[in-house]
């Protein structure tokens, strides 16, 4: 159940008294008052500590993860799930990173909740929740490796690298995880409508019927101009920087086949100018492509948690 309508004495009881605390009861009855009342949570699972170097901080870190992502978590629990740990973190596949550097880490953001069932993995533009939902059934996963630097979560026919990880949420993610290694299941798409799941990205949601946007669209955007295809994704910013470089990249494409730079005969620039071209719009079709197959992204970009389908799960 939610926490609305509980009184610091209510908070207090659902302590052991053998652990109160002031500085714990304070730091219990804060967190409570900030929490998302229509979330069903494990307040012990989900702060396992409240006092301590930094511990404050980082739980505060954690209220405000929730709430922003909090109609979506609403609409995509199932009855009698509860969240158990939040943390934010960062979906990294190693091609994108080398590509896009920095832009990765930006796009890529999420939120990760478990809850006794699974994994939800909610993506982020800044703070508010968009684009993309995942669930990763907790039988789907067969290992947890924990890292310097990240954490990988082997499934049967893939793995999921989650970096931007405190040291403190690897170690912890890691202990939740344990009893859950059976291997069975694999990561699967939610649709942003009705939060049915997908095993594969398809066209539209067979459960409510919500129309998804197209990689193959984003694709053919994207090789006419690179940064047309992250236009339609909704990365503008990443968009107009990739444009501005497209742009230049035509420049110097239409210099060379235009017989305009020095040393460098028509025919011989035509060549050049077809092979650069080629490159830089062929690599960043396929880039933008690979973007749209990570999940499931409605026409409008937005996830519309109100919708929902009984029995959708």
């Amino acid at each position: 159940m939610g926490w609305e309508g509980r009184t610091e004495s209510d908070s207090i009881g659902a302590m052991a008294l053998d652990t109160y605390d002031p500085r714990i009861r304070a730091a219990r009855f804060e967190l409570e008052a900030k929490l998302p009342k229509e979330i069903p949570l494990d307040f012990d699972a989900l702060f396992p500590k409240l006092t301590g170097r930094g511990v404050d901080k980082h739980n505060r870190r954690r209220v405000e993860l929730l709430v922003s992502p909090a109609p979506v978590l609403k609409a995509a629990l199932r009855p009698d799930e509860q969240v158990l740990y939040a943390l934010p973190c960062v979906l990294d596949v190693c091609w994108v990173q080398a590509f896009m550097g920095a832009w990765a880490q930006l796009i890529n953001r999420s939120a990760l909740v478990l809850t006794q069932e699974r994994l939800l993995i909610v993506h982020l533009h800044g703070k508010q929740p968009a684009s993309f939902v995942h669930q990763v059934p907790r039988a789907a996963l067969t290992k947890v490796s924990v890292g310097v630097f990240s954490t990988v979560l082997k499934l049967r026919s893939r793995k999921i690298t989650l970096t931007g990880l405190l040291a403190q949420d690897r170690k912890a993610l890691k202990a939740a995880l344990a009893s859950s290694t059976r291997g069975s299941g694999d990561l699967e798409h939610l649709c942003p409508g009705c939060f049915a799941a997908h095993p594969k990205h398809v066209e539209s949601s067979s459960h409510c019927g919500t129309a998804f946007k197209s990689p193959r669209t984003a694709a053919l955007r994207s090789r006419l101009l690179p940064g047309l295809g992250d236009y339609y994704w909704g990365h503008r910013g990443l968009a107009v920087f990739e444009t501005m470089g497209s742009l230049f990249t035509w420049a110097v494409a239409v210099a060379l086949a235009a017989g305009q730079v020095p040393d460098v005969n028509r025919v011989t620039g035509l060549g050049f100018a077809l092979l650069v071209l080629a490159v830089a719009n062929g690599s960043d079709a396929l880039w933008t492509r690979a973007q749209g197959m990570k999940g499931l992204m409605s026409l409008d970009g937005k996830l519309p948690a109100s919708r929902s389908l009984s029995g959708r799960h």
